[in-house]
């Protein structure tokens, strides 16, 4: 039997892979305000870069990473759409920079290139500006004082 299982249970070839977020990044502002479709790159983008450093596929000292359109449809079912706001947000919020900028494949041969940053330690959500209640206050207070009509 090909397939038999080791003393320990489990088979000779794992075809489980995983992705590790660290608990700090969890706990940040960051990652608590990503979108699902984001959230849901991420964790492929840190499994892509830690494969990348055990591959030793490192430029300037950081893990870069290829991930097209394609492998986000596959792997994330992320619409191409989708895939370029996720790419966007994580962008925004600190969690990933382009190494190299690439297009469709076949109009200029190349994917983009990826690293993953720590800019969201230091993120913040933009503050929302404060509402001016005093109208609202004053159509409240001419409601209660209205005089009852009819009765």
């Amino acid at each position: 039997m090909k397939n038999k299982p080791l003393p320990n249970g489990r088979n000779a070839k794992s075809v489980e892979t995983f992705s590790m977020i660290p608990t700090r990044m969890q706990q940040s502002q960051a990652y608590r305000s990503l979108s699902a479709n984001s959230l849901r790159l991420l964790v492929r983008m840190v499994f892509e870069a830690s494969d990348a450093a055990r591959k030793g596929q490192k430029k300037d000292g950081m893990p870069v990473f290829m991930l097209t359109n394609d492998q986000a449809n596959e792997r994330c079912r992320l619409s191409a759409d989708a895939f370029s706001r996720a790419k966007n947000e994580l962008h925004e919020k600190g969690f990933l920079e382009w190494y190299k900028r690439g297009g469709l494949q076949g109009v200029n041969g190349t994917a983009s290139e990826f690293y993953l940053t720590d800019g969201w330690k230091h993120w913040t959500s933009p503050a929302k500006p404060k509402r001016d209640t005093s109208k609202a206050r004053e159509a409240l207070q001419a409601k209660r004082h209205r005089p009852v009509v009819g009765i």
